[in-house]
């Protein structure tokens, strides 16, 4: 047997890096996932929102999303979502068409005639910016700022051909169209009327002087409010002359306007003004909690009601009768805290939610089981160790112990303990055991506490690691622990018996790292757009391999098998692992902050979504992961409940029993029998789309399912809504 030398090793290193590149040149990568996302859930990140008859289609960088009003839960729940590089933008609907407007030069085309059936047409692209825009037939009108309005003919989509730009203006920023008149705001000189012809626009018909800049006017019968800088400004075109009839001053820097049969809805930067439409007189006003953005006007029960997308996540609700009481709009949004994949479950904790638990299943049927607590929200942190969960709390400054977290109906708290208010960011188990007791880390700021868990259900604090500089992340190897600090560098640690650090080396980085994994004898550490590989073969001895430079930058990271998966904001990526030396073999689909990934599964969040990608075979149902038979008979609550299109029924049989599943309406008539006959122990799922034994569609309303298998007996309601 021959001793190395380090030179030599050095020289077996570099040629390991050598044929691992070439195997990567040589190679071709087969795709890991797909570029869009599999599915989405707790989708909450949104720019604008339009409301067609009880649907809420929402904009984001992402696309468009479609959400559908439940009558029930007074929410909009997620029905779909449009994947599409959008950066924008404001949304209107003309007819059958919802056009939006993104900000590199874009008009994007979506057929709403079918909701929830969402199609995208395609996009136009001008070749000039344009602040507003309005179709009428084929002509695109454009108020391009100091270009005045420019017109465009647009046959089919995707071509457009300029036609006129005689309307110049100062500084035109809104068109609309009534009656066949074009009216358009000049900020510097008013409102100003045209007529339309079909080779062109027409003469001025006539000009409203405004003397104070106006930013956005809306108009009804022969009335327009337009916008200033401290108020809102009043005008009618229905005399000889047209002429500012009256004002409401004293509103700071109103920003949007809106309408109903009753009211004009004046929106600024912190505060909303309600304002009776015909005598012009301020009736209310609500501060505001956050700045919202462009939203829409819908009706509850004769009661108008404005939508607008919240900064926190999701959107929130205006009863504008009752404006002081507003309330949250999409059912689980808010932001998005940790992920967790465990057993076929993925947990998700939010700033608003609590911890939702979701089977995950086939990618078209991602299914929520339960919620952990669910009295209890502001969920900033997770951990688990095989079926025990911990769970932090920051409102209460408390880290919950919740034992048989993967049960519905078992999950119980075991015991909280009190931690620092100072800003917990990161909780993670260390796999080996030292003693008694098993180790969780609690990252703080420029601390790492460290707490045992005996197997006799004790809970200690037993040491507290200080480190100069504040710690960024942290990775483990057996009892040695690397930690990252704003120092930038690595520390490498031996933990001790009595559970000190002892210092072994250090490995200096160029800048601030985002993630630290173990992959084998290496340390892979992400510095945004860079990657380390080093050598941690030899305690006390880290030696840095290389530096490459990735396509993506990586804010987290995760190992599963022998791959290791990545995320940051331009997008995933996929490392074949197979000879401890990362090889890149995908990348692509959506960015984000945060991931998780286990059970053929990666699940990626910016903070406001959750994206599901499913890796390789898609799964089928829900496997027993555990391999054990279910203990009980079960029958779930189905979900998406309310649902529209299609609903799952998940229900369990710790034997083999003949069972029967029914469909029944109000009126306990049958409807239909999705299943009869002798099924073997196990978990299963159901769907029901809806529909009689004939595959006739059934109306909206309240129906029930039974289960009935053995002696076991148990139905639950549902809500069908179209």
């Amino acid at each position: 047997m021959h001793a190395v030398k380090k030179d030599d090793a050095g020289e077996m290193k570099r040629a390991l890096l050598t044929f691992a590149a070439l195997w990567l040149l040589v190679s071709s990568p087969r795709a890991e996932f797909d570029s869009i996302p599999d599915y989405t859930i707790m989708r909450s990140s949104i720019d604008a929102v339009t409301i067609v008859d009880s649907f809420a289609l929402a904009v984001s960088d992402e696309g468009v999303t479609l959400f559908k009003f439940s009558d029930t839960s007074a929410q909009f729940s997620f029905v779909d979502q449009l994947y599409l590089d959008i950066d924008g933008g404001r949304m209107k609907r003309f007819g059958d068409r919802l056009v939006l407007k993104s900000a590199d030069n874009r008009l994007s085309f979506f057929d709403i005639s079918n909701l929830p059936e969402l199609t995208y047409l395609g996009a136009t692209e001008f070749d000039r910016m344009f602040a507003d825009f309005v179709i009428d037939g084929s002509q695109v009108y454009l108020a391009a700022w100091f270009d005045g309005v420019r017109l465009y003919d647009m046959p089919t989509i995707g071509q457009a051909q300029f036609v006129d730009s005689s309307l110049k203006g100062i500084l035109v920023t809104q068109i609309d169209i009534d009656g066949g008149v074009l009216c358009a705001l000049d900020e510097y000189n008013g409102i100003v009327r045209y007529n339309l012809q079909s080779d062109g626009i027409g003469p001025a018909r006539d000009i409203m002087y405004v003397p104070k800049r106006g930013t956005s006017f809306i108009h009804y019968d022969s009335l327009f409010a337009i916008l200033t800088y401290d108020g809102v400004l009043f005008g009618d075109f229905g005399g000889a002359t047209p002429q500012i009839v009256d004002s409401v001053t004293g509103i700071a820097a109103p920003r949007k306007i809106f309408l109903t049969d009753r009211k004009l809805v004046l929106l600024s930067d912190r505060t909303m003004w309600l304002l009776d439409r015909d005598g012009f007189q301020v009736t209310d006003s609500l501060i505001l909690e956050d700045n919202l953005a462009d939203g829409d006007l819908f009706v509850i029960n004769d009661q108008d009601h404005l939508i607008l997308p919240s900064s926190i996540g999701g959107m929130t609700v205006f009863n504008l009768d009752d404006a002081s009481v507003p309330y949250q709009g999409v059912y689980r949004a808010g932001h998005v805290s940790d992920l967790l994949i465990y057993n076929q479950k993925l947990f998700t904790g939010g700033v608003s939610n609590p911890v939702d638990v979701y089977a995950i299943g086939d990618s078209a049927h991602v299914l929520h089981e339960y919620s952990i607590f669910p009295e209890l929200d502001s969920v900033t942190a997770m951990a688990h160790w095989q079926d025990t969960l911990m769970i932090l709390y920051p409102g209460f400054n408390k880290i919950a112990e919740v034992l048989r977290s993967t049960e519905a109906d078992e999950y119980h708290l075991e015991r909280s303990m009190t931690v620092p208010a100072d800003g917990v960011r990161e909780m993670e188990f260390i796999e080996q055991k030292f003693g008694d007791d098993r180790l969780l880390t609690i990252r703080r700021q420029d601390v790492i506490d460290v707490y045992g868990f005996s197997d006799l259900g004790y809970i200690d604090l037993l040491n507290q690691w200080t480190f100069f500089g504040s710690v960024q992340t942290l990775a483990t190897r057996g009892s040695y622990v690397y930690v990252a600090t704003s120092t930038r560098q690595v520390i490498e640690c031996e933990i001790s018996e009595e559970i000190d650090l002892m210092y072994r080396s250090t490995i200096g980085l160029s800048g601030l790292a985002n993630d630290v994994v173990v992959v084998g004898d290496q340390l892979i550490v992400f510095q945004w757009d860079l990657m380390y590989q080093i050598d941690i073969s030899v305690p006390g001895a880290m030696e840095r391999v290389a530096v490459v430079s990735l396509p993506y930058p990586v804010v987290d990271a995760g190992l599963d098998g022998d791959r290791l998966y990545t995320v940051g904001p331009e997008g995933l990526m996929v490392f074949d692992v197979t000879l401890n030396q990362p090889i890149l073999i995908d990348q692509g689909g959506l960015g984000g902050e945060m991931m998780a990934v286990g059970d053929n599964v990666i699940a990626v969040s910016s903070g406001s979504g959750i994206h599901l990608y499913y890796l390789g075979g898609t799964p089928t149902g829900i496997p027993n992961s555990s391999g054990l038979v279910p203990v009980d008979y079960s029958l779930l609550q189905n979900y998406p409940n309310p649902f529209n299109l299609e609903t799952s029924i998940p229900y369990a049989l710790p034997q083999k029993a003949q069972v029967k599943l029914t469909i029944y309406n109000l009126l306990g008539q049958r409807v239909k029998v999705l299943v009869d006959g002798e099924q073997s122990a196990g978990e299963y799922i159901e769907y029901w789309n809806g529909t009689t034994e004939g595959g006739k569609e059934v109306a909206t309303g309240l129906y029930f399912y039974r289960l009935e298998a053995g002696d076991y007996v148990k139905s639950h309601k549902m809500l069908l809504l179209k």
